[in-house]
This record gives C-alpha cells, sequence and structure tokens, in this order.
C-alpha cells in the first residue's frame, strides 16, 4: 500500500482518522495508531511485518534491561550487545548477501538506526521511562515508518501523548491535508513524469546522446528531490492531521548556496542523525582540522553506506565529504550566493550519477558521455519535455517549498490561509494529482 494509491486515500487513512478520533481514551488512540500501523506494514509483506516485530520485541526488551542495569559492567555489556544484535541484523538483510535471493525487509535501515539510537538514548539515560504501548507507537507509527523522517524517542515521546490527548483540531487537519495534497502532486504529477526519462536514460544509455545525458541526468536530480521531498510532505500532513508535527526532512536543498549548506537541507533527519551520533562522537571539529576533515569523510562514506552497500553509493558519500571538506577550506573566500547555489547545483548534479547509475561502469559511460560526447545539438525528446524540466528547475530554484506555504512562521502573501482561494489552490492541486495517480510507482527511498 503506497501514500500515492486510491485504496490509501480513499479507504486507509480515512477510515484511520474516523477510527483514531472515535476514542478519546489515549489507551486506544494509541492501539488504533498501532493496529493500523501494523496492517500498514503488513500490506507489503508479511515476513518482513515479522521480522519487523522481532527487532522491536528484542530492541525494547534491550531497552528494559538497560533502563534495570544498574551495575555499569553489566550495564556496558547490555548495551554493546543490543548494538550488535541491531548491526548483525542490518547487514545480514542488507549488506552479507547482494548477490543472493534474500529480499531487503522495507524501511530495515530506518527502523534498525531509530532503534539503535533508542539504546544510547537508555544507555545514556536520556530515556528513562519506557513504557510499551509508547514505543510501539514510536517504532510503528505508519506516516514515517517506511521512509522516515528519522525521529528519536527522547524527543518525540510527549509529542506523541500530548497529540493523542487533545481532540479533534480542524486547522490542523485543514492544514496536514494541505500538505499531503502538494506532496501528492509532487510525486504523481512531477517525479513520476521525470522518472520516465530517467529511467529510459538509465536502463539504455548507449542509445542516448550528449544533450539526451544532460537532459535526463538532470531529470533524476530533480525527480529524487521531488519524490523523496513529496513523500516526506505526505508524511508530515498525516501525522499533522492527528496533532503530530514530524520532523521537517527538506528545506529547498537546491537553493543551497554551498555543499554544506546543501546538507543543513537536504534529508535533515538523516543529516542530524550521523552529526549527533557519527561525526561527534568521532571527535567532531574539536581535535584539530585534519582530525576535523578525516571525520567528515568517514562520516559521509558511512551515510554512503547506509544507502547501500555498491561501491557506487560509497563513492558518492566519499566525494560528498571531499567536497564538503573543500567546502571548509575555502570558507574565508567570499563568492556571490548565485554562482555559489550554481556550483552547488553542479557538483550535487553530477554525484547524483553514481548515486542512480547501475553499476561503476556506467558511471563511467555517462560521466564520458556528458563531457566528451559532445554531437551537435541532437535532442530525441521533445520541445515541451524540455520546458518542462525549464518550469521544474525554477520551482527548485525560485520558489518557496511546500513547508513555507503550510508552516512558516512568518506570514507571507503566499502563506496558507483558510480562506476560498486556498480552498480552490487545494481542490484544483487534489484533482489534478488524483487523476495523475495512473499506475502507482513506489517511493525511490523505499530502496534504502
Amino acid at each position: 500500500m503506497l501514500f500515492n494509491s486510491y485504496l490509501f486515500i480513499l479507504l486507509f487513512f480515512p477510515l484511520f482518522l474516523v477510527a483514531f478520533y472515535s476514542f478519546s481514551s489515549t489507551k486506544l488512540r494509541s492501539l488504533t495508531i498501532i493496529i493500523f500501523s501494523f496492517s500498514f506494514y503488513m500490506a507489503w509483506s508479511f515476513r518482513d511485518f515479522i521480522l519487523l516485530i522481532s527487532s522491536i520485541i528484542v530492541n525494547y526488551a534491550f531497552g528494559f534491561l538497560l533502563k534495570k542495569s544498574l551495575q555499569p559492567y553489566y550495564r556496558k555489556i547490555t548495551f554493546i550487545s543490543s548494538i550488535l544484535c541491531n548491526l548483525i541484523y542490518l547487514f545480514y538483510f542488507k549488506y552479507d548477501f547482494p548477490q543472493t535471493s534474500i529480499i531487503m525487509p522495507l524501511a530495515i535501515s530506518f527502523y534498525t538506526f531509530e532503534q539503535i539510537v533508542f539504546q544510547y538514548e537508555v544507555y545514556s539515560q536520556k530515556v528513562t521511562r519506557i513504557k510499551l504501548l509508547d514505543y510501539l507507537v514510536f517504532i510503528s507509527f505508519f506516516p514515517r515508518l517506511i521512509a522516515g523522517p528519522i525521529y528519536y524517542f527522547s524527543e518525540y515521546k510527549e509529542k506523541f501523548r500530548v497529540a493523542i490527548k487533545e481532540p479533534i483540531n480542524y486547522e490542523k487537519i485543514c492544514l496536514g491535508f494541505g500538505i499531503f495534497t502538494f506532496g501528492l502532486c509532487k510525486k504523481v504529477i512531477i517525479a513520476d513524469k521525470l522518472a520516465r526519462y530517467a529511467d529510459a536514460f538509465y536502463h539504455n544509455d548507449h542509445l542516448y546522446n550528449h544533450i539526451d545525458g544532460w537532459f535526463c541526468t538532470l531529470a533524476y536530480t530533480f525527480q529524487i528531490y521531488f519524490d523523496f521531498s513529496g513523500y516526506s510532505d505526505m508524511a508530515i500532513g498525516l501525522g499533522l492531521m492527528i496533532g503530530i508535527l514530524l520532523p521537517i526532512n527538506f528545506n529547498s536543498p537546491y537553493q543551497a548556496t554551498s555543499i554544506i549548506d546543501f546538507w543543513s537541507r537536504w534529508h535533515i533527519s538523516l543529516s542530524k542523525l550521523i552529526r549527533d551520533y557519527i561525526y561527534i562522537p568521532l571527535g567532531g571539529n574539536k581535535r584539530g582540522t585534519l582530525r576535523k576533515l578525516f571525520n567528515i569523510l568517514l562520516t559521509m562514506t558511512i551515510c554512503g553506506m547506509w544507502h547501500g552497500s555498491t561501491i557506487n553509493f560509497i563513492i558518492w558519500g566519499f566525494l560528498h565529504g571531499v567536497f564538503i571538506n573543500i567546502n571548509h577550506l575555502c570558507k574565508k573566500i567570499k563568492i556571490n550566493p548565485i554562482i555559489g547555489q550554481g556550483i552547488s547545483f553542479f557538483v550535487v548534479h553530477l554525484l547524483w550519477i553514481p548515486f542512480r547509475a547501475i553499476d561503476l561502469n556506467q558511471t563511467k559511460r555517462v560521466i564520458d558521455k556528458l563531457f566528451t560526447g559532445y554531437n551537435g545539438l541532437v535532442f530525441s525528446f521533445e520541445k515541451v519535455d524540455l520546458l518542462f524540466l525549464f518550469f521544474i528547475g525554477f520551482i527548485c530554484f525560485c520558489l518557496p517549498n511546500t513547508l513555507a506555504f503550510f508552516l512558516s512562521n512568518e506570514r507571507k502573501f503566499y502563506s496558507f490561509r483558510p480562506n476560498h482561494a486556498w480552498m480552490i489552490i487545494l481542490l484544483l492541486t487534489s484533482i489534478i494529482s488524483f487523476t495523475g495517480i495512473g499506475d502507482v510507482s513506489p517511493f525511490l527511498y523505499f530502496n534504502f
């Protein structure tokens, strides 16, 4: 079941919303979230559901033992054991057997890393009370279970408790619906159309020329943004309809004026996770310039490995680390923000090539085609396709993002207001998005 399917939009979520607000009891509302979340995940795969439940039970048991253990030695042994269990589980399904028929469980990276962080929070006593119902709601919450945003138990336990107690809030439902609708439009109208160009090229790159290569690689650069940010918008909108504001995951990343700025805007919850639990424990910037540069390089390489085990993902992460380091070393050089944005986008665009390419050989072929394969201004697609890409670029580079419309503290002329104009905008966006659903396509980050 996908957010961008008629089954979810017209049946599953309305049933959930009615069931949730039918109860005033916090326990019954929590159980409603858990039952619907498990049903949502089970619709993908019963095997994956059993693995998720097993992971939750094991991690809750470790958390309980950590909380009860008083002697430092036993607490440390329990903590290390919990981390090793999670890493073995993750490596077995995601990294150890890439050539076998074992299928990677859906969302394994997201819920495994969240539970590793949970173990650390219990060990460091950031979390002192663990109720099973709270933990099940936290891990299973279906709007963000499959592809984030990533969040921490210590930060969201109380937010869930407060939201679950609140009566129905029609303003939040209206805001949530607006954010969800914009996210759906990003996915089915923009990302899925761009996917046709990108997929055609990367499946048969040898059939396309130099100009096609630039067009199709740019199409993927925009596709992955609209696909993933569209999912995040939908997740935030769904959460907000029951009073829970999930972490903001995107903030116009292609408007970044440096690579450092890009990573403060792209997949923000993952950036926070690797900063807090990899970069800072490695020493961060506290042990001199060389150590800081090494820590950045290692952190971003691990970030690449988080996405996948192939050499392409490792190269992607490593090269982002290289450019972040160059950015740090050149910080004193002042450049025009527009030039900075252009350079940043150009670097990020090129680094999406190994991320999307099937293997290293295809990465080399595509880069060769872009820089050495010029054979005249021959374009294999229609002119309207080129205009569409320019329009998408204008949206990315110049316009506010979805959350700036709906959740910004600054009231701008374009900010959401419950009036007739916005009612018409949301109605038209809904109709366009619904008619564009067609063949339901999964989100790109489901693969990670």
